[in-house]
């Protein structure tokens, strides 16, 4: 099943590449979602942003999905790794990463500010390693597990 709300995040972003929208829409026609914009863009090839913009962006709405600013949309997706983590379907090593690359590099330090100390935490345990030892990884997990706690009034 598709996750629209991370989706709409990562296109919110700018972080999903146009060319990916056909197959996100096949992969909605085949939940069971329907409508013309939708299959106008499961049909598309190779297409480019403004081939996909409108329309997603229409589907988007059809289908209920509530618009977000730029920073829910950032919470929403560094609240989606921490729950990887959380949950071990991501190592925690490349969990860590994510979460550091998307609160220390441009364009997201803005929002990721109130969070600082908490992403820079995720950044130095994991800085110059190739491996990492057993007491860093509960380590990630327990940073990650309080950032969902810290953050779960503010993501909805």
């Amino acid at each position: 099943m598709t996750d629209l709300t991370q989706v709409q995040a990562l296109w919110v972003l700018g972080e999903m590449k146009s060319d990916s929208i056909p197959q996100i829409a096949a992969d909605l026609l085949e939940d069971g979602y329907d409508s013309l914009r939708l299959r106008r863009l499961a049909a598309l090839v190779r297409p480019d942003w403004f081939d996909v913009h409108d329309d997603f962006e229409a589907v988007l709405r059809e289908l209920g999905v509530p618009a977000i600013t730029k920073e829910q949309a950032w919470l929403r997706i560094v609240r989606r790794v921490a729950e990887q983590i959380v949950a071990c379907e991501v190592s925690p090593a490349e969990g860590a990463g994510c979460l550091a690359h998307l609160g220390l590099d441009q364009p997201y330090q803005s929002y990721a500010e109130p969070y600082e100390e908490d992403l820079l935490a995720f950044e130095l345990l994991t800085v110059d390693r190739n491996e990492i030892d057993e007491p860093t990884v509960i380590r990630i997990r327990s940073l990650a597990s309080s950032f969902l706690s810290r953050t779960q009034s503010v993501s909805r």
